[in-house]
């Protein structure tokens, strides 16, 4: 799922890169399991109006990247951390528009979240279910002007959204586990 100029990106090697966790948070609603992504506010910056996982910059005080995700969802969204089981952490991913490494982690909740979004940081939480993302259907390609250069964009589209990038990624990534495990290769 990465757009071609993403792949050998010089400036990946020239500063050191900073660190962000994020996190796919499934849950049950109505019998079906569920992931959180947000919206971002409009801003004057690359990653405006775009969806992505809640999560954010490590800070000092995060023992790790899976910290740094449960307590970003908690600032970001209003999920308690002590809620939250972390299951593990999927491929970090490089994101050259912010120079950071970002790191999935995948959690779960026992209970349905009461999301009460920060409106500095989120402009909306979009539930979807697992399943519409496991469809096929929902896998687009379409050609994209970024930074006056035409790219093929792959992204998932889910309802009004597109979820697309780093996001995508992780996600593909994520989904990618899931159908090996229901196939029971691992």
């Amino acid at each position: 799922m990465a757009p071609d100029p993403r792949r050998n990106n010089p400036d990946r090697q020239r500063r050191p890169l900073r660190q962000a966790g994020v996190l796919f948070l499934f849950y049950a609603r109505d019998g079906h399991v569920h992931l959180p992504f947000i919206e971002r506010p409009r801003y004057d910056g690359p990653h405006s109006g775009q969806i992505a996982l809640p999560g954010g910059k490590r800070e000092v005080g995060d023992p790790d990247l899976a910290a740094t995700a449960v307590r970003e969802t908690g600032e970001e969204i209003g999920v308690p951390g002590s809620c939250i089981q972390v299951l593990g952490q999927l491929t970090p991913v490089y994101i050259p528009n912010s120079h950071y490494m970002v790191t999935p982690s995948v959690g779960l909740m026992s209970a349905v979240p009461a999301f009460r979004p920060d409106p500095a940081e989120v402009k909306a939480v979009l539930e979807c279910p697992l399943a519409l993302l496991l469809d096929p259907a929902c896998r687009k390609r379409e050609i994209w002007n970024i930074g006056n250069l035409d790219v093929d964009v792959p992204f998932f589209h889910v309802g009004e959204h597109r979820i697309w990038g780093a996001t995508a990624m992780m996600l593909a990534e994520l989904l990618e586990v899931i159908r090996r495990k229901e196939a029971g290769a691992g």
